[in-house]
């Protein structure tokens, strides 16, 4: 479960056991989750069904700002493993694009390996967040 998900339902918790007003919790950023085969940067039909959910929920909530998070994971040199983020989160920019949303609100950020040693596919990702 993402780190940013466990804080917002520990603090709807804990509001909840304090008595306070449900609405007074805001809702974390919608995010999407993107996952590519390992040292691919191409997405899969799936893949580009979640961008196609991402773009929608865009349109919906009249999302003003875009944040793509490429990732990969420990497989591969640092140097390589960072052009492959780059690759996947323009991948992902590229078929926003092509789904209708303004390239000028995308903010892509590479973060390349995440650091964990995970070699799964928890981190051969891009995350997509909308932000409001």
């Amino acid at each position: 479960m993402p780190r940013i998900l466990k804080s917002w339902i520990a603090a709807l918790l804990l509001m909840l056991l304090a008595g306070c007003a449900l609405q007074a919790v805001a809702p974390p950023p919608d995010r999407f989750l993107v996952y590519f085969t390992e040292m691919s940067a191409t997405l899969s039909s799936a893949a580009r069904q979640i961008v196609a959910d991402a773009a929608g929920r865009a349109r919906a909530t009249n999302t003003r700002s875009i944040r793509i998070e490429g990732r990969s994971n420990a497989i591969g040199s640092p140097a390589a493993n960072q052009r492959l983020a780059e690759h996947r989160a323009e991948a992902v920019a590229a078929e926003l694009a092509k789904d209708g949303l303004d390239p000028a609100t995308f903010r892509q950020v590479w973060i390349g390996e995440t650091g964990s040693g995970d070699t799964g596919v928890a981190d051969r990702r891009v995350d997509i967040v909308l932000e409001r």
